[in-house]
């Protein structure tokens, strides 16, 4: 482990970056981390031993990082696990490598005002076979929102202590640990929970380490809901193909008595048949509209 000596006091945001043999997507992130306009953070950067220039990369920025390891790990989960034991920042964002802040001002622009909430969800740009589609965080939370998605965790602000409270992420799966901690932390521990516009980062779905390998753990993600919610009816909409604000909103009114849970599945039926797969929280956008885009 490598640490910075003028680097030790506490910040408000923790920033971690995951790495492994992605050098070029690593230079993209640590240039938008470095280049903040906002300094209250420290930056962690944990690399899988890689063999390419990524760790010549990063001695380069030494001046920036607080903490860089690089060893082998389990996967990225157990990487992302690391970093969060060494993290001492209110806050922590976890940006992989290839991923990278939206703009040089997004850090200020979420915490020039006080916060407290234990999860600050934002929207992000996420990239895919050159197309650029806009990804908005819910802006209420029940367990429809976890059905057929998950917050958003390049653009996700979560307070160190909740993995105190709530637990580190499962090293035994591959891809939905963060979907799972989000789960217990908001609908189980009722952790409190804001929803905001800003756009924080820019995610590669191609060839960055934080790309996601199609749904292989879909039916995990079933199973898991079903064994933590046994007494709740989840069938038919955990195959519906959207989610939409306004369904937050009415599940959390039925979901308070017997009546109103009766009335969940024709109604969630109806809506189903008027969405017809479209899924209102992606939008598909133009470069143009997004020119602020790294190259």
């Amino acid at each position: 482990m490598h640490m910075e000596d003028n680097k030790n006091r506490q910040a408000r945001l923790s920033v971690i970056t995951i790495n492994k043999n992605n050098a070029e997507g690593l230079g993209r992130t640590i240039k938008s981390v470095v280049n903040q306009t906002y300094k209250d953070f420290e930056y962690i950067i944990i690399d899988g031993a890689s063999n390419d220039n990524s760790v010549a990369l990063i001695k380069q920025h030494k001046e920036y990082i607080k903490i860089w390891v690089s060893e082998p790990d389990s996967g990225i989960y157990n990487a992302m696990n690391k970093g969060i034991k060494l993290a001492t920042g209110e806050y922590c964002l976890f940006l992989n490598s290839g991923d990278y802040l939206y703009t040089d001002t997004v850090l200020e622009n979420i915490f020039q005002e006080p916060a407290n909430t234990d999860i600050i969800a934002c929207s992000m740009i996420s990239k895919q076979y050159n197309r650029y589609f806009l990804n908005c965080s819910p802006k209420t939370i029940s367990l429809l929102t976890f059905t057929n998605g998950s917050l958003l965790h390049p653009a996700s602000f979560i307070k160190r202590d909740l993995f105190e409270k709530v637990g580190i992420y499962d090293e035994s799966h591959r891809i939905i640990s963060d979907w799972i901690f989000f789960l217990e932390a908001l609908i189980i521990h009722k952790c409190s929970y804001a929803s905001k516009s800003d756009i924080i980062s820019v995610f590669e779905a191609e060839g960055g380490i934080s790309t996601l390998h199609g749904g292989s753990e879909v039916g995990a993600m079933q199973q898991i809901i079903r064994s933590k919610f046994p007494n709740i009816s989840l069938d038919y909409y955990l195959e519906l193909p959207v989610e939409y604000e306004y369904m937050h909103n009415i599940f959390n009114v039925l979901s308070k008595n017997r009546r109103g849970m009766l009335l969940i599945k024709p109604l969630l039926r109806l809506i189903n048949r008027l969405a017809k797969g479209r899924n209102r929280n992606e939008r598909l956008i133009s470069v143009k509209r997004i020119s602020g885009l790294r190259s």
